[in-house]
This record gives C-alpha cells, sequence and structure tokens, in this order.
C-alpha cells in the first residue's frame, strides 16, 4: 500500500529549501541578475533560475545557475547544485562517486552557513556506520526546519514529535509531505497517549497534501467518530472512489465508494425529512 518504511534518495528528488524565496521576474530578467555581482539578491535570482530550468531537465544549466548562486555564500543556491550532483550524476557525464564527492562538499558548506535541507543530505549520503554524524546533523536539519531532517531523525530519538516536525515543516502540495504527515498519522495510531482529534489531524493533512489512502483513513476514522462533517466526508471519500488503474489498491477503492454511496444516501434521506 504504501512505500516509506524505506525511504531512498528519491526523497531529494523533492525536498527543497523553503528559506529562499524568488521574485516571479521573467526568465531574462532573472538571467540578468544571476549574472550580475554575486551578491544575496542576485543569488535569489540565480536559486529560481536553476530550479526552473531543473523541472525542464535542463541538468547543466541548472548546476551552472545553482553554481553562480552559491558564490555570494548563499546556502540554498548550494544545496541546490548539491542535490543536482547526487540526483542526476547520471545526466552530468559523471560517476556515482564523483557525484558523491561534489555533493558533498557542497551539502557540508550549505549546512554549515545555515541550511537544514544542506545538513540532510550530508547526513544522509554519510557512512551507514557514522551513526553519531547522521545524527547529530538530521538534529541540526531538523531544528531549522528540514522535514527531511525531522523524519530520518525519528528513527533515532522522539519519534512522534520528530515525525510531527516532518509532517509540519512539509511544503503545502508536497508528495514528500503526504507520506511524513501519514507516517506522523500511523504512528500516532499505536501510542496510546494520542488522541482520536491528533490521529484525524494527520490523516486529515496527509489526504489535503495529496496521498489519498490518508483520505480513506481520515473519512474512516470521521465516519467511526460519527463527525456531523458530513460534506468533509463526502469529499474525502470522493478523493479515494476514483479509478486509476494500477496506481490504487482496488481493495480500498471498492470500500470507499461504498461508504460513499452509504453517505450520499444517508444525507439526502436526512434532506427528506427535514421540515420545511
Amino acid at each position: 500500500m504504501k512505500n516509506t518504511k524505506k525511504i531512498t534518495l528519491g526523497i531529494f528528488l523533492f525536498a527543497v529549501s523553503m528559506t529562499a524565496s524568488a521574485t516571479a521576474l521573467p526568465l531574462e530578467d532573472l538571467k540578468t541578475a544571476c549574472n550580475g555581482p554575486a551578491t544575496s539578491a542576485n543569488s535569489l535570482a540565480c536559486i529560481k533560475l536553476s530550479r526552473t530550468l531543473l523541472k525542464a531537465n535542463r541538468v547543466f544549466l541548472a548546476l551552472s545557475y545553482a553554481h553562480k548562486g552559491a558564490k555570494s555564500g548563499n546556502p540554498d543556491a548550494m544545496f541546490i547544485a548539491a542535490k543536482i550532483y547526487f540526483t542526476r550524476w547520471k545526466e552530468l557525464g559523471i560517476t556515482y562517486q564523483e557525484g558523491l564527492k561534489y555533493s558533498q562538499a557542497l551539502a557540508k558548506d550549505s549546512c554549515e552557513k545555515g541550511s537544514g535541507e544542506g545538513c540532510s543530505l550530508y547526513a544522509y549520503n554519510l557512512p551507514a556506520d557514522d551513526t553519531k554524524n547522521k545524527v547529530k546533523n538530521w538534529k541540526l536539519g531538523c531544528e531549522r526546519k528540514s522535514a527531511v531532517g525531522c523524519f530520518f531523525l525519528a528513527n533515532y530519538q522522539d519519534r512522534i514529535e520528530n515525525l510531527s516536525k516532518a509532517c509540519e515543516y512539509s511544503e503545502s502540495d508536497s508528495t514528500l509531505g503526504s507520506n511524513f504527515c501519514l507516517d506522523y498519522a500511523e504512528a500516532l495510531e499505536k501510542d496510546t497517549k494520542s488522541t482520536k482529534a491528533q490521529i484525524q489531524e494527520a490523516f486529515d493533512k496527509a489526504c489535503t497534501l495529496g496521498y489519498r489512502y490518508g483520505c480513506y483513513k481520515a473519512a474512516s476514522l470521521r465516519e467511526e467518530q460519527k463527525s456531523p462533517e458530513t460534506e468533509l466526508l463526502l469529499q474525502q471519500y470522493g478523493k479515494v472512489c476514483i479509478p486509476v488503474p494500477g496506481l490504487w489498491s482496488q481493495k480500498y477503492y471498492n470500500d470507499a465508494c461504498k461508504r460513499l454511496r452509504e453517505v450520499q444516501k444517508k444525507t439526502e434521506q436526512s434532506k427528506l425529512r427535514m421540515p420545511d
């Protein structure tokens, strides 16, 4: 059903620093600014340009502009360059080990200059047996509001608290965040100290972020608690009762559609009983 128990390097294809905002300037204006003096303002233009080019799979250019942004010491530009080396090494025509070497150097600098995502990437690629430094850097990442850092830190300490932060710090439209929020909700389910309201909120967020199983769990819990929020119940079951061949469990799809029809029927019957 879910593949978040073993998170791979794919998380860094989604993880993007949330600390750097960039203006919605036209590309040519961004290029002009980025190619100007190495200032903090111009580095933001480089970051915006690099992200835009990366989405268009212009990997070499994206890396070039990330490096230009890093010249001013911007930790977010350093992180983007580090992420490109780590995740797109094949397209750069280098070996995995070369990409890892360049990535770790940049991620370390990024972390030292204040980037939570830089700390998280650096920790991820440390040797598997270097637990002490992995935890140290994931903790730094989490303290700087890196959802990825909090998620991995949760495997070593304060699981509920750190999964909560991973969920909270996730971006509003993040596929990554929906996984983190679902893990948080499921951890709450197993924790005897958790309240139904906490569990409901976590599943609701996983649903809002686009995880359909989160919608199924949120609606099921809401129905179990006999919640009066009928419209929300209909919306959440409705998000699950959409056929997506090969991408969705038939079991949950069928059950959600069945429950959706039942809730719709009860809602109609309730309206008929209402006095004029």
